[in-house]
C-alpha cells in the first residue's frame, strides 16, 4: 500500500455479521465511482464464500459482484499482527458495525492520526466528534458514509487536520 493512495481501512472480524461487511462494500461502491484512486482495505478474519448474514446465502464474493467492485481496489488482507502498518497508510477508518462494545479500532486509528467515519452507535459519539475528528452517519445510510469519505476526506489537508484532532 502506498501512503499517497486514498486508503479506506476497515479492521475487524468480517465473518461476524455484526461488523456489517455488506455496508462496507455498499459504501465503497459509491465512493469508488467518484474517487478513482480510492482503495478499500479490510484487515481481519474473513471468508469470501461463507454467508454474510446468518441464514442467508449471499457471500462476500456475491456482494463484490453485485456492487461491481474490482478486486484490485478491494483488498482483503486477512489477519495480521502488524495492523499498525495499515493504519500508518490509511486515509480514513470506516466502521459500519451494528454495535460496538468500545470501538477499539477508533482509538487505534486515532493513534495514527487517522479520522474515523462510522455509524451512529451508542458510545461512539464519545470517541468521534462529528466533523472534528471524524464523521457519524445514520445506521443504514451507506450514502451518508460515502459522502463523508468522498467530499470531506478526499482532500489531504482536511484529513490531516481531522487526524490531528484525535
Amino acid at each position: 500500500l502506498d501512503r499517497d493512495e486514498k486508503i479506506i481501512l476497515c479492521v475487524g472480524r468480517f465473518n461476524d455479521y455484526i461488523k456489517r461487511v455488506d455496508r462496507m462494500l455498499a459504501c465503497f461502491s459509491i465512493v469508488s465511482r467518484k474517487i478513482a484512486d480510492a482503495r478499500l482495505v479490510l484487515v481481519g478474519k474473513y471468508d469470501m464464500d461463507s454467508p454474510v448474514k446468518p441464514g442467508d446465502r449471499e457471500t462476500i464474493r456475491d456482494l463484490m459482484a453485485h456492487h461491481g467492485l474490482d478486486e484490485r481496489r478491494v483488498v482483503f488482507a486477512g489477519e495480521t499482527k502488524h495492523v499498525d502498518e495499515y493504519y500508518g497508510k490509511a486515509s480514513a477508518l470506516l466502521l459500519t458495525s451494528n454495535n460496538e462494545g468500545f470501538g477499539m479500532v477508533i482509538n487505534e486509528a486515532a493513534c495514527f492520526g487517522v479520522p474515523s467515519v462510522c455509524n451512529m452507535i451508542p458510545g461512539l459519539e464519545d470517541l468521534v466528534v462529528d466533523g472534528v475528528n471524524g464523521f457519524l452517519a445514520k445506521q443504514v445510510d451507506a450514502q451518508g458514509l460515502a459522502d463523508a469519505l468522498d467530499s470531506r476526506l478526499a482532500e489531504e489537508s482536511h484529513r490531516t487536520k481531522m487526524g490531528n484532532h484525535t
